[in-house]
């Protein structure tokens, strides 16, 4: 008596597409669009939690736990450290002698105070001869004379003393490499070229009120002279002078590279201690 074979026995396949959630036969490939041990009924794995047929999601990295620290990223370098693959930063050396131009630049600038006062010394003495011989001639003349110079001078010459102290406190500074008393220098520098150049224009006005003023003095039998000082105007124009070169050549020498390098080298120096 025989028998009718099985589903699926020998020679046979089983069908791939009147079998749901069920695994091949060993040795059998799956049918055709359907995945190892996929049953459609299943609800996709969510995110983070395991595959419900038993295995992991892969190629999604997990999240750290809360509080744990994110491993596989580089952390950044600490402040002040060189970068991730970066040299670091050549040691800190010595500025080194001082250039001759600072030096000779910080002796104009305290040149620059003193001129200023020497002309504002000058001034003052010189006016007050002036207005004295000019009251006496008056009084000859039956006339009176005030042209206020002096109080104006006395002013000026106060003004002139405490901007030599101002001077010679940014020269000490610029001996001994501090940038900001270059800077400041250049900022000194720049408004005493400003002043001198105002007293510059002043004198030479002043100039043509003495040339007037002598012309009126010929049937007098005095001359200018007798009035005021034969010094006073050459004093205090090479004063002028000289406070508009001088500023202007220590801005110079003060902003060339050689300098600028040395204070550059000084505040670094300074900022890791080593002077």
């Amino acid at each position: 008596m025989t028998y009718p074979p099985a589903p699926g026995g020998y020679g046979q396949q089983p069908d791939p597409y009147g079998q749901q959630g069920q695994q091949p036969g060993y040795g059998q490939q799956p049918g055709y669009g359907q995945q190892p041990g996929y049953d459609p009924t299943q609800a996709p794995p969510v995110f983070g939690q395991p595959d419900p047929y038993g295995q992991p999601v892969t190629g999604v990295p997990a999240s750290p736990a809360y509080g744990q620290p994110v491993t596989g990223v580089p952390a950044s370098p600490a402040y002040g450290q060189p970068a991730y693959g970066g040299m670091p930063p050549p040691p800190v050396q010595a500025p080194g002698e001082r250039p001759p131009k600072v030096t000779v630049g910080a002796m104009l600038t305290l040149g620059t105070g003193a001129a200023a006062l020497i002309s504002s010394i000058a001034g003052f003495v010189g006016v007050s001869v002036f207005e004295n011989n000019l009251n006496r001639m008056a009084s000859q003349l039956n006339t009176t004379a005030d042209t206020g110079f002096g109080s104006t001078y006395i002013v000026n010459g106060l003004f002139n003393v405490l901007w030599l102290i101002g001077f010679t406190i940014i020269a000490l500074f610029l001996l001994r490499g501090f940038n900001g008393a270059r800077i400041a220098a250049f900022i000194v520098h720049g408004l005493n070229i400003a002043c001198a150049s105002v007293g510059l224009l002043a004198l030479v006005a002043f100039t043509a009120v003495l040339a007037s003023l002598e012309e009126e003095l010929v049937g007098t039998g005095m001359s200018m002279s007798d009035i005021l000082p034969s010094w006073y105007l050459p004093i205090t124009i090479t004063m002028s002078i000289l406070q508009i070169a001088f500023p202007i050549a220590a801005i110079s020498l003060l902003a060339v590279r050689d300098s600028s390098q040395w204070f550059q080298a000084h505040t670094r120096a300074r900022a890791a201690g080593l002077i």
